[in-house]
């Protein structure tokens, strides 16, 4: 049907092994900020609305103005921010810049340690990055452990920021009564 010369059959398997990798790493960047955005919430819950676990781990997602509950579309990371504009779909309600922040650097932070240890010199970053993590324990043991010291400052600035948007909010509400 379609008669390609060699060299431009070469450039569409180049193409798409391309579009395949992006697809693929999108989707571990999407996956990493998935679970920090639950992390956030359950910090969140936990230190600032004070619930138990039971309720922290159960309650469904939901705008903290009018207790709208998200659905599935609104809870894809960093991309439901963008295309809500920064608003609950609901009532309007601005959302914190600090959710999309909190996404976008653990998921940074993940693929940027995969990076570090695991690029190859021929620069294949779609098997060959599983093959040497379980070939290499060393190296995941070294980004086990920095990857816990991330959690954990993140996890200590993510309560670090509520402390101060409170204090902002408390000035904000003495100047305004």
């Amino acid at each position: 049907m379609f008669d390609f010369s060699p060299e431009t059959q070469l450039l569409i398997f180049q193409i798409s092994i391309f579009l395949l990798k992006s697809v693929f790493w999108l989707l571990i960047f999407l996956i990493w900020a998935s679970v920090w955005s639950f992390l956030g919430v359950i910090i969140y819950r936990r230190y600032k609305e004070k619930k138990d676990w039971y309720t922290t781990l159960t309650e469904r997602s939901h705008c903290n103005n009018c207790w709208h509950k998200l659905s599935y579309l609104e809870l894809i990371p960093i991309f439901s921010f963008l295309f809500l504009k920064w608003k609950c779909r609901k009532c309007k309600t601005s959302i914190g810049w600090f959710h999309l922040l909190i996404e976008f650097v653990s998921a940074v932070d993940l693929l940027t340690l995969i990076f570090i240890f695991f690029w190859k010199e021929t620069g294949y970053l779609f098997t060959g990055w599983l093959q040497e993590i379980l070939l290499q324990p060393k190296k995941l043991a070294i980004m086990f452990g920095i990857f816990i010291i991330v959690c954990v400052i993140q996890v200590h600035w993510h309560r670090w920021l509520w402390d101060k948007i409170d204090l902002l909010l408390k000035i904000k509400k003495l100047k305004h009564s």
